[in-house]
């Protein structure tokens, strides 16, 4: 199955005010993107706060779009005068955002393979991953592209879809309300999974409540199927009362204990294994270690989707986790550079892992601001710090280290007999650059816009050289 330009018209003819008609007949395919626009292809503009996808409309002009589709608000202000309207058609919009999410949800409709939709607050592109491959053991699946969970990001991960598999596994995200109603339109799962509902972009919200809504409007667009959840989840007295109202729906609640990760030194390096009822089945990646949950919640709903633990155990020391490196160096260090997003609950229990690694090596806590809290992300910050004053103030062999506007206020909370602040990463990385511990085990969790990447390219410089 392809796009076609008949999926297309179905899309545009209930919303688009037809300025040349559709032309052409056959497959296709949609390019947003006047960088890698091909000759025939449809070009539909999109627009942000610092660009107006209309004003690309000439660069792509030579290559002969098929068809254009655009916004009819700016449209007519620009110069336009070399479109061939004999071999181009275009049609004007209030929404291509919209229209975009409407050709693919009618494009995923001509597929007849189940569709698991995945959100949560945090864990959403883990477990999207792992039930891919669990899944993969059985069946065919596809499985959305790195974490392209929104109205763009989504409808570009359905249009590559080219055959019809088992399993489609989505992940969609939310940053406004309304919109994981409106990425379960487009997909319409069968299958829903929550994650968590923890307090990252509650500042995108007017309230936790609000926010704990638009992530249970998953599935919203079900009319049946099973909606999973880990059994510790919050709101779960809400929760269920959502799923009564939808007779069809199956509210299924999953242990949130179901298997265990447990890291032993072994041999004076440190090896995770995966437990169930206390015993090993099998070595799984370190990069697995905090992901017990994320773990127990997809073998869980691999299991109730016919695929045996027994047939997942030999697969597990294959396993991969998204985003989280783990590397080691010759002077016994080990990097663990978790910086790609963040939210304050996870941080904490992450720390608590690392703490708890089978190592007498150092354990050296680099942590920075953690954005979207909205109006409470000072107190936040300041909580998160007397928590960590309150479970590790008389450990020893820990260190901390606080980076950024928001991390000062946990910074003074702490009262942390080690401790270190710094205002950007920069100043961080060049800290490291001349100072090191060595045989120590570096944690970095921060926010994306904070760029830890900085820091931990210095971290790794260091130890890379020394012996």
């Amino acid at each position: 199955m392809n796009l076609s330009f008949e999926i297309i018209g179905r899309a545009l003819k209930e919303y688009a005010v037809v300025f040349r008609p559709l032309l052409h007949r056959g497959v296709v395919s949609i390019s947003t993107d006047s960088r890698t626009f091909h000759e025939g292809e449809v070009f539909l503009t999109l627009s942000g706060d610092l660009f107006d996808g209309v004003d690309f409309i000439p660069l792509i002009l030579d290559k002969r779009p098929s068809l254009i589709i655009t916004s009819k608000t700016n449209f007519f202000e620009k110069d336009l005068d070399k479109i061939n309207y004999d071999k181009t058609g275009v049609f004007l919009v209030e929404d291509t955002t919209f229209i975009y999410g409407e050709i693919a949800r009618i494009y995923l409709q001509s597929f007849k393979g189940k569709k698991i939709a995945v959100t949560g607050s945090a864990g959403k592109t883990t477990v999207k991953d792992l039930l891919a491959q669990l899944l993969g053991i059985k069946y065919h699946v596809f499985s959305s592209e790195k974490n392209y969970n929104n109205q763009i990001g989504l409808p570009k991960n359905i249009l590559s879809i080219n055959e019809d598999v088992d399993y489609f596994i989505f992940e969609i995200g939310t940053n406004h309300k309304g919109e994981i109603q409106r990425l379960s339109e487009i997909i319409v799962p069968d299958i829903a999974v929550i994650t968590n509902v923890l307090n990252a972009h509650v500042g995108m919200f007017e309230s936790k409540q609000a926010l704990i809504e638009e992530k249970f409007s998953i599935f919203s667009q079900m009319e049946k199927g099973d909606v999973f959840v880990l059994d510790n989840i919050e709101a779960l007295d809400f929760l269920e009362q959502k799923v009564e109202k939808h007779p069809l729906l199956n509210l299924k609640k999953m242990n949130s204990k179901y298997v265990e990760l447990v890291s032993f030194e072994e041999n004076e390096s440190i090896k995770t294994y995966v437990l169930k009822d206390g015993k090993k089945l099998e070595e799984i990646p370190i990069s697995a270690s905090q992901n017990g949950k994320n773990l127990s919640l997809s073998i869980q709903i691999a299991e109730t989707l016919g695929i045996s633990l027994k047939e997942m155990i030999p697969h597990f020391s294959k396993l991969k986790f998204p985003r989280f490196l783990v590397e080691r160096f010759n002077d016994g260090s080990i990097l663990i550079d978790d910086a790609y997003n963040a939210n304050l609950e996870s941080m904490l229990e992450n720390i608590e892992w690392v703490v708890k690694l089978p190592t007498r090596k150092k354990k050296i806590f680099i942590l920075g601001d953690v954005k979207e809290l909205g109006e409470k992300e000072k107190a936040m910050h300041i909580q998160f710090g007397a928590n960590l004053r309150k479970e590790y103030g008389k450990i020893e062999n820990i260190e901390f280290n606080f980076v950024g506007p928001l991390m000062r206020h946990a910074f003074k909370s702490s009262s942390l007999p080690l401790r270190t602040y710094f205002l950007r990463a920069e100043e961080a990385g060049l800290f490291f650059r001349d100072y090191f511990e060595k045989d120590a085990v570096y944690y970095l969790k921060a926010s994306k816009a904070m760029r830890f990447y900085l820091i931990s390219k210095e971290i790794k410089s260091v130890l890379s050289h020394h012996l």
